[in-house]
């Protein structure tokens, strides 16, 4: 079985749509849910601390926390953390869902290729969006990466490629493995020539690991490749 969220989702892909009004809205009623949500939270913490436990005796508390508990459920579930949070804690063998949540997931990444700043800020994200990042990889390069946005975490394998490294960047090279050969070829192609180095370094990192498809990604992969010298003296 899988979470199954009520209500339309379709406005949160505004979060990195060209329209800065229709974007400013919807990060505001992103980020107000999230703080009702943290509002909630801090009405169940100080339930809880008067009760003295988490299944109190006391029939009034127990409501009380029952109340605040699906406040804060509630809340969360109307921002993208919602469908996020329903898409890392997939069973493995959920297939459907994995399909119907990965849009979301993409566009969790998207938000921070195009706004990091704005990504990482207090009051957009519930908890660390770095934790967060990490879990959404790792699930696209155990479960795979649906047709539906092969195109999208292509273009964002890309552009890890591109940029200066972010936290968890790592994660996107596990997803090569999932991605068509060709595809992910022609989309590094135009970086193979490029005028900085580390980049360079990174798209034949990239090839050598569509060349060894069985080879399993972890942090310390990169550090492995530079120290075998596969990467033909490129500095």
């Amino acid at each position: 079985m899988h979470p199954e969220l009520s209500g339309d989702r379709s406005w949160l892909f505004d979060l990195v749509c060209e329209d800065e009004h229709r974007r400013a809205a919807v990060l505001t009623r992103h980020r107000e849910s999230l703080e009702a949500a943290g509002a909630a939270l801090h009405r169940l913490n100080a339930a809880r601390a008067r009760a003295g436990s988490w299944a109190p005796e006391q029939a009034h508390l127990s409501a009380e926390m029952d109340q605040a508990r699906a406040a804060m459920g509630w809340n969360l579930d109307q921002t993208l953390c919602g469908p996020v949070a329903a898409f890392t804690g997939l069973h493995p063998s959920g297939s459907v869902a994995h399909v119907v949540y990965a849009p979301f997931a993409v566009l969790f990444l998207r938000w921070e290729a195009r706004y990091p700043v704005e990504w990482r800020e207090p009051g957009s994200w519930w908890h660390s969006p770095w934790t967060t990042k990490a879990a959404v990889l790792e699930r696209f390069a155990a479960e795979g990466v649906p047709d539906e946005v092969l195109t999208d975490l292509t273009g964002l394998v890309a552009a890890a490629v591109r940029r200066p490294y972010r936290c968890k960047d790592w994660h996107y090279a596990g997803l090569v493995r999932h991605i068509p050969d060709a595809l992910l070829r022609g989309t590094l192609a135009p970086m193979v020539d490029a005028v900085d180095p580390l980049t360079r370094l990174r798209v034949q990192f990239l090839v050598d690991l569509l060349d060894d498809p069985g080879q399993r990604v972890t942090r310390r992969t990169w550090r492995r490749w530079l120290a075998t010298g596969r990467n033909n003296g490129l500095s």
